[in-house]
């Protein structure tokens, strides 16, 4: 098959977007890639289709649970056999999902970068014919991108133990520092660059300054009708925006990771399906949504990075409509931003605080819990010892971005069930044990053989409803039934989670020093300035501006962002002024020649070079003529 063969076969779409096709050869052909396509560009389908058309594994690095779930329940709706390796899952899930992909079971395999380096991932990659390695969010291996990963740097080490393959590494942006440290610590080989513009013909970029958020908020959500998002940068804060705009007549709801999935999948598909018109949301909000009619978004707090920014905004107008991006700022928020940066971001004593806090909340031993999740409730366990909840979430964010360990506050885990014994058993189980007859059978139904061969993600509600069974009874019966060995359950789970990415340090190995975090420090002050001198600009073009910061060469003006819209104003106003200034002059030379000084003179409160450049001109159009003296008098044609 051809790529738009694929393509029309499992997206239904008959042509590629701008790139798509290029990238798609050069990784069929053998090459490496660094593919930049902004927000909305279909980043995915670059990897997805040759991985289609390629004879082995495709391993996929994505940071991103959230993302790789998304993605994975995307590929198995459309019949393309994928899975992932999670922190949620179990050793023996891990096993199982490995084990499907070593036997050909498995196209697509999505791993976080921590798990590249694991022996049981390293023994099972051995034993695999892997034809493609792709890297989602390849800016993460950069410390001046603006998620930086230290678990990034070491993907190239993937190909100690697996035959070199085709790498194609992807960004929504990336300036022209990361790109060239992409291709460096990727070791990407003579890659084929491709970027798309950055440019967004349909999308207006505005800076409002306002005395009340509140009140510019709606005003500018009742004046542009459709969809749209709002951005906030605290839980709480998307919570009072749309109480707000029910208040006044908007339908609105709120959107964060802390809420239940069932919540969150509600609130979603509402907005979705626009059933409400407005979404306030903390950035947790919009990555994998397909959603091409948001006509503004709006960004209620400022970003602390561009990059960020940039692919938020970008979620309006992706059906190419005439669509708005607006920042609302305080006039002191500047200031603001940057003083609680200086004062939330941890020194090295805080860190190994928190850590050994952690350590021993969970009562956990040198060298152990790897890979191990624990359910935690942030504020209690702060309570506890003393912290401050802020500083100690930039803390684990930090532990994160060095690779020891990750917070997940969307932490969602479905339940999961796999048959452990073989059909001739359960089928005899069955007959012998009425009770679960119905239970087993419904299951079997609603998610196929399958479940005898690897683990799969079921809704307790949606059997329960099937097999006329209330869900608590649901519940007890696959708790005995794992409980008796018949099957492999995982009960749902909506708690937040801290996962363990390396055994348990002791707190003066762990690997960060007072110089790193100096260094760091440096890297996202530097990120947070940049965001205040995009909002402070007072002339040029905004989206010019985000399109040089990634490095976009040969740009022009949009022509839609409030700076260029004030610059058209400004050059209208002076062309009805020069006019106005024109008429005036033919009018008193008319009554009697003057020479520029004493026109000059007449109009004391115009500068004297724009009095010369406007008779200049009047003498080249011929309404005006002087004479050898320098006297300025009408000319015939006048």
């Amino acid at each position: 098959m051809t790529p738009e063969e694929i393509l029309r076969k499992y997206w239904g779409y008959n042509d590629f977007r701008p790139k798509q096709r290029e990238i798609i050869s050069s990784a069929l052909f053998g090459k490496d890639v660094l593919a930049l396509l902004p927000t909305g560009g279909g980043k995915s389908v670059c990897y997805q289709i040759p991985a289609l058309l390629l004879p082995g594994l495709t391993v996929v690095v994505s940071p991103l649970i959230a993302l790789m779930k998304d993605q994975v329940q995307a590929l198995k709706s459309r019949g393309i056999p994928a899975a992932s390796i999670q922190s949620s899952m179990s050793s023996r899930e891990v096993d199982i999902t490995l084990e499907n992909a070593v036997q050909g079971a498995v196209k697509i395999l999505y791993v976080s970068p921590e798990r590249l380096h694991t022996k049981l991932f390293i023994e099972r990659m051995k034993r695999t014919d892997v034809s493609l390695l792709a890297i989602d969010e390849a800016h993460c291996i950069s410390q001046w991108g603006h998620d930086f990963r230290p678990s990034y740097l070491q993907i190239k080490d993937f190909f100690e133990y697996v035959d070199r393959c085709p790498v194609i590494a992807v960004t929504a942006t990336a300036t022209e520092k990361v790109r060239d440290e992409i291709i460096d610590l990727l070791e990407l080989d003579n890659p084929d660059l491709y970027m798309g513009s950055f440019a967004r013909t349909n999308l207006s970029l505005s800076i409002r300054e306002v005395e009340n958020k509140d009140k510019k908020l709606e005003e500018i959500i009742k004046k542009i009708p459709g969809s749209s998002i709002v951005y906030a940068n605290s839980r709480k804060q998307t919570g009072a925006i749309a109480r707000y705009l029910v208040n006044h007549n908007v339908t609105a709801n709120y959107y964060h990771a802390g809420l239940k999935n069932d919540d969150r999948t509600a609130r979603q598909d509402d907005w979705l399906n626009d059933r409400i018109r407005i979404i306030a949301a903390t950035n947790a909000f919009g990555m994998g949504i397909d959603k091409p009619d948001v006509r503004s978004v709006i960004h209620y707090d400022m970003p602390t990075v561009l990059e960020g920014y940039y692919q938020e905004a970008g979620r309006a107008g992706r059906d190419g409509k005439q669509s708005f991006a607006v920042l609302l700022v305080y006039s002191n928020e500047t200031e603001q931003v940057m003083k609680r940066f200086e004062a939330m971001f941890p020194d090295l004593p805080y860190i190994k605080k928190v850590y050994q806090s952690i350590a021993n909340f969970y009562k956990l031993a040198i060298g152990s819990a790897e890979f191990e999740s624990y359910d935690i409730d942030l504020t209690r366990f702060c309570d506890t010892y003393s912290l401050d909840v802020i500083k100690t979430f930039k803390v684990l964010e930090l532990l994160s971005e060095y690779g020891l360990m990750e917070l997940n506050t969307a932490f969602h885990t479905p339940s999961k069930v796999k048959f452990e014994v073989s059909h001739e058993e359960m089928y005899k189980f069955m007959i012998a044990n009425s009770a679960y007859e119905k239970l087993l059978k419904t299951i079997l139904r609603m998610y196929g053989g399958e479940i005898y061969s690897q683990v799969m993600v079921i809704d307790e509600y949606k059997v329960a409803k099937a097999a006329a069974v209330p869900a608590r009874e649901i519940h007890n019966l696959l708790l005995k039934l794992e409980d008796r060995d018949y099957i492999y359950y995982v009960p749902k789970n909506d708690n937040p989670k801290i996962t363990f990415l390396t055994p348990r340090l002791d707190i003066e190995k762990i690997p960060i020093t007072k110089t790193m975090l100096q260094n760091q420090k440096s890297i996202e002050k530097e990120k947070i300035q940049s965001v205040i001198d995009y909002v402070q600009l007072t002339e040029g073009c905004r989206m010019q501006y985000l399109q040089q910061y990634f490095g976009e060469q040969g740009t022009e003006p949009c022509g839609k962002c409030d700076l260029c819209i004030k610059k058209k104003q400004q050059e209208k106003s002076r062309d009805q002024q020069s006019k106005s200034l024109e008429k005036d002059i033919l009018e008193i030379i008319s009554l009697n020649p003057k020479t520029t000084d004493e026109i000059v003179e007449i109009f004391p409160d115009i500068d004297k070079k724009t009095l010369e450049i406007l008779i200049r001109q009047l003498i080249d159009w011929d309404k005006i003529r002087m004479d050898h003296e320098g006297v300025l008098s009408l000319s015939n044609s006048a």
